[in-house]
């Protein structure tokens, strides 16, 4: 389960991180 949450939550981290890039 981990293993298959693992790269949706790094997507998800990086679209976050891109947004948040954005912003600023």
């Amino acid at each position: 389960m981990d293993l298959a949450t693992l790269p949706g939550s790094k997507m998800e981290a990086s679209e976050i991180a891109l947004e948040g890039s954005s912003s600023i």
